[in-house]
């Protein structure tokens, strides 16, 4: 029947039994056709793409809604205690229709629950069925089944089928006016909110309304499942991401100068919301009370950025900037509990991160800022405590650790985050860790870059890999253990290229070059570019590009709207897709040096300082020693000879960003046999074996430890370890001073300009490099060649 509104409104009195017996029992195939048919016409998001569809968009009446809920309550009645094969056996485990008309159930009743004891409680009592862990099971592996059949966007996070339902709609229907009142009274500016994580606004969504709108409870239970509690470190945040896409909203609507009434119609707001790039998992059922908060804001001032008091879990990292370890890292946060103000005082200490602070008792808050420590040791959990100035553990963070029988560790080689063997389609370099007893069988379609990459977790080993076919397959054995790796291409997607910095953020040198796929038919994108340092919009609004059909890839030149040093945001969308990255242009910077002069200080685990040649006649001690190297160049290379009676060898080591090297003998005790006494000696690779260049002497010839057929480990700007047949001689490594440069520009010391004609570059960087060493305070010029 068609309600007077133009929505869809059933027929259905459950007390009648005439339609529950021959229409409505969805034990009858036929029957959930026919009523799954009278439903989907008014699917709006039916024809999207799978993902990207909200089932809160099918437009009925409430009061067709509450009868789908009740031709569900009177069938479920019908089969006694609810367990999935229970469902299954009673109404059929190949039609899915009924799943689809369940699951559309509820997510109704979600959108517009108004019991104040949380959904599952409420959607039992709605249902009248008894509310016991075997019915949540069940009916949580339906909406699942719905959510697969459907292609419903959903949420893989802690409450998921929560989330996933409340997703549907964006917000529940109870809470709109409140929701509403909660974002008027936000004192940040709505391009703060639209660029801020959405985890961190669902924390200040819910912080700010138990402060100024405590005794709003159906609001703060919708906000609080949006937030993770002490023990959970991954959720999804609905509220969240809808006030990111309201932001967002909001500000294009300011930018543009039109009022936000013109959202007020639904055909209208279709047409306007497209131009907008919003998150894809923003959808809003209801406009109607919201529409009144998306006027402009006074900027605050001074501009703040939002930090929430939330706990921000461990990682896993490759640290491809330093040391090369393998690192837990804490990223830098904001912390407070409540029963802090207990404690007699704020002194407070993180122990594995060798990390001290004090609690700030008067703004409430405890500032940690980014640490890291380097995983030496396999257990099945890492955990870091923070405690206070009487060893009382505050909080912890956990992280998985490595299981006995757990034969591999993957990192991506561009930005040192760890992936899973499922992840493993996300890169196309990767650095493998085994342990050494494990043997690896590479196929075809991939290329060893270096097969001995050092691991900081003792008794481990590492290869460099590139993918360089469509698939490609790892092997992994030990013993009767195995464990195959399908390392597959990725859907293509776009890139940009240009003179860019290795590291765990793109930096370029220059504006890059977006490239986007080869394309069978011509499309027309949507283009949105932002300038995150000045907080504005480069592209004009409703700016779009038109892409021809190419059997190559396309390149889109971003120099009209990028033309100088900066942070970066470019987004492409569609309906049908949305694609973003970031990016940084770091280009002019001054290179200075006030002290020319180093003195290189060395000393061991106990503070003492070490003379070189450093000599020791006894194993046991040498071994154990952990020497430090201060003051010298960042990411300086330098050469050690290690040397006994039986054998000698060269290695080279790279130091920190800040000038220090740190490392334990131990990691050499198996690179020579035992001998009576041990000798280590090290040498500049660049001023030192240049004044032996000339020196041609019998002493001089014996000095030199450089000797045919001897391998030596020389580590990249990627630091790619890879052991090679000679030293190269009186020349500056190009790679060498790629690393130092890239830490210069990071650090803002050095002065690039980049030019378009072309030149001898590897004369350019050796002259650079030479020169470097007597006047490290001129300005430097590269030319860099395509």
């Amino acid at each position: 029947m068609q309600a007077t509104d133009g929505s869809y409104a059933f027929r259905y009195t459950p007390s009648a039994g005439f339609f529950l017996s021959n229409i409505m029992d969805l034990s009858k195939p036929a029957t959930t056709k026919h009523i799954w048919a009278q439903i989907e016409p008014y699917w709006e998001h039916r024809d999207l793409p799978e993902g990207q569809r909200f089932l809160g968009s099918v437009k009925i009446t409430r009061e067709a809604t509450e009868e789908v809920l009740d031709i569900v309550s009177e069938n479920l009645g019908r089969v006694g205690a609810i367990t999935l094969n229970r469902l299954h056996r009673r109404f059929g485990s190949d039609d899915s229709n009924w799943v689809k008309i369940v699951t559309f159930a509820l997510s109704e009743y979600a959108y517009y629950d108004e019991g104040e004891n949380g959904y599952w409680d409420g959607l039992c009592q709605r249902l009248r069925i008894e509310k016991t862990q075997g019915s949540q099971q069940a009916l949580q592996q339906v909406i699942w089944q719905g959510v697969e059949l459907l292609g419903l966007v959903r949420s893989e996070k802690a409450n998921r089928y929560v989330s996933t339902l409340w997703l549907q709609s964006g917000i529940p229907r109870q809470s709109l006016e409140h929701f509403a009142d909660l974002i008027q009274s936000l004192d940040y500016d709505w391009w703060d909110m639209a660029h801020a994580d959405p985890v961190d606004l669902a924390q200040l969504l819910c912080d700010v309304c138990e402060q100024k709108f405590p005794q709003r409870g159906k609001l703060q239970t919708f906000l609080k499942s949006s937030c993770p509690e002490d023990h959970e470190e991954d959720i999804d945040p609905i509220s969240g991401n809808l006030l990111q896409g309201l932001a967002t909203v909001a500000h294009e609507l300011e930018r543009r100068g039109e009022s936000p009434e013109c959202l007020q119609d639904e055909n209208q707001r279709n047409r306007i919301l497209q131009h907008y790039s919003l998150p894809s998992t923003f959808f809003l059922r209801s406009w109607d009370s919201l529409i009144r908060v998306l006027t402009p804001r006074p900027k605050p001032s001074p501009q703040r950025s939002i930090v929430s008091f939330r706990k921000k879990p461990l990682s896993l990292r490759l640290d491809l900037e330093d040391t090369f370890d393998i690192q837990l890292a804490l990223p830098a946060q904001q912390v407070y509990r409540k029963d802090w103000k207990t404690l007699q005082a704020g002194y407070c200490q993180i122990p594995e991160a060798q990390w001290e602070g004090d609690i700030d008792f008067g703004r409430r808050t405890l500032e940690i800022p980014e640490l890291h420590q380097t995983v030496t040791e396999a257990t099945d959990q890492w955990t870091w405590q923070l405690r206070s100035h009487n060893q009382q553990v505050l909080w912890e963070w956990h992280h998985d650790g490595l299981q006995p029988d757990q034969l591999c560790l993957i990192f991506d080689a561009e930005t040192g985050d760890v992936r899973s063997p499922q992840q493993l389609a996300l890169s196309s370099e990767i650095i493998l860790f085994t342990p050494e007893s494990v043997q690896r069988q590479y196929s075809d379609g991939l290329e060893i870059i270096d097969n001995f990459v050092p691991c900081s977790l003792s008794g481990w080993r590492g290869h460099w890999l590139q993918r360089t076919g469509v698939n490609a397959s790892i092997q992994l054995t030990q013993g009767h253990q195995k464990q195959a790796l399908s390392w597959l291409t990725a859907p293509q997607q776009p890139q940009l290229q240009g003179a860019k910095l290795k590291g765990r953020q793109p930096t370029f040198l220059d504006t890059p070059t977006l490239w986007y796929p080869p394309l069978p038919i011509g499309k027309t994108l949507n283009l949105l570019i932002e300038d995150m340092d000045q907080r504005e919009i480069l592209t004009e609004p409703n700016q779009q590009i038109s892409l021809p059909p190419q059997s190559g890839w396309l390149a889109v030149d971003l120099s009209p709207w990028i033309t100088q040093p900066g942070t970066y945001s470019v987004r492409l969308w569609t309906t049908a897709s949305n694609w973003c990255t970031k990016f940084s242009i770091k280009q002019i910077f001054q290179l200075q040096k006030d002290n020319l002069s180093r003195s290189i200080e060395v000393k061991n685990q106990q503070g003492i300082s070490i003379e070189f040649p450093y000599h020791s006649q006894g194993s046991h001690d040498f071994w154990l020693s952990t020497l430090t190297f201060r003051n010298l160049w960042p990411l300086e290379e330098r050469q050690f000879l290690l040397s006994n009676t039986k054998q000698e060898i060269v290695f080279t080591k790279n130091a920190s960003s800040s000038g220090d090297m740190q490392f334990d003998l131990a990691c050499l005790r198996d690179s020579v046999p035992e001998g009576d006494g041990y000798t280590l000696d090290y040498f500049s690779l660049s001023q030192e074996r240049e004044e032996k260049a000339g020196d041609t002497s019998d002493e001089a010839q014996e000095a030199n430890p450089i000797e045919k057929n001897q391998y030596y480990l020389v580590r990249s700007k990627e630091h790619k370890a890879r052991f090679v047949r000679q030293m190269i001689e009186h020349k500056i490594n190009f790679r060498n001073w790629e690393k130092f440069l890239k830490c210069a520009i990071q650090c803002g010391d050095v002065s690039i300009k980049c030019e378009a004609s072309k030149s001898d570059c590897l004369s350019d960087i050796k002259w650079i490099c030479l020169s470097l060493k007597k006047e490290l305070g001129m300005q430097l010029q590269i030319i860099s060649q395509n």
